[in-house]
């Protein structure tokens, strides 16, 4: 078959350049001392997140609970939803997922949505482990740091159906800043309420296990901060050109 044969639309990869993005990634986070679930928002394909699992990866994280049960239903387990599960069918099917892949977490952003979940997993008789997704400034979802984030966290651990396991904070507005230094300096800014906010809750005496965020654009911008547990990068795997062009630390291409 020729590539003009290929019915469309169809994933193309160079397999010697994807192999080696997905071990080079792997192996940063192994040296800085990061865990890395990728979000596969880049590709949506069981058998790259697959790949990526058997390169080191805790599991994969998506960005809807479609994608999620596509996942679990190839057997990817360590799954995180990184959107807020709203309508009460979704949270139906949010609980039959559960029990399938029992290790998934989801976030949430407001106490309204959370009290919706634990009815729904006490109804089924479900445990649902879950992050609290703080605003770090991309203004799309979240909780604003510092005390409503505390509140929050303090109510979903208040519910015997809910399991705090930790925060979700994603910068996205920094992943594209060209320059490596002018980069580094937006991510800091905006992760440090962030990462303050998790100093808050364990002063309250509540656990933070998992700090999660990071992108391909700040893979080692990010992974300096001491308080984050695992990075998101996504598409570290296929990369493209808008990545390239911002910079590397040492370089005028994302290479390095």
């Amino acid at each position: 078959m020729t590539r003009d044969e290929i019915p469309t639309p169809a994933l193309l990869l160079d397999l010697d350049r994807f192999e080696r993005n997905l071990e080079r990634l792997a192996a940063h986070a192994r040296r800085v001392g990061k865990r890395l679930r990728p979000h596969a928002k880049t590709h949506r394909c069981p058998e790259i997140a697959r790949r990526q699992v058997e390169a080191g990866a805790l599991g994969v994280a998506v960005a809807k609970l479609g994608e999620a049960e596509v996942m679990a239903r190839s057997g990817i387990r360590g799954l995180l939803i990184t959107t807020e599960i709203v309508p009460l069918s979704s949270l139906r099917r949010l609980t039959r997922l559960i029990r399938e892949a029992p290790d998934t977490l989801i976030v949430v952003d407001n106490a309204e949505n959370a009290l919706a979940v634990e009815r729904e997993a006490a109804a089924e008789g479900a445990t649902v482990n879950v992050l609290v997704d703080v605003d770090v400034g991309g203004r799309r979802t979240g909780v604003p740091p510092g005390k409503p984030a505390l509140a929050l966290a303090e109510a979903v651990a208040r519910l015997p159906s809910l399991r705090f396991r930790g925060l979700q904070g994603y910068a996205g507005q920094c992943a594209h800043i060209v320059g490596w230094t002018a980069r580094r300096d937006a991510s800091h800014r905006a992760m440090g309420p962030f990462l303050e906010t998790r100093r808050l809750i364990e002063a309250a005496g509540l656990p933070v296990e998992i700090v999660a965020g990071g992108s391909t654009g700040t893979y080692d911008i990010d992974s300096e901060l001491s308080g984050l547990t695992e990075l998101q990068c996504g598409s570290y795997c296929v990369m493209d050109l808008d990545y390239r062009r911002i910079g590397g630390r040492t370089g005028e291409a994302l290479t390095d």
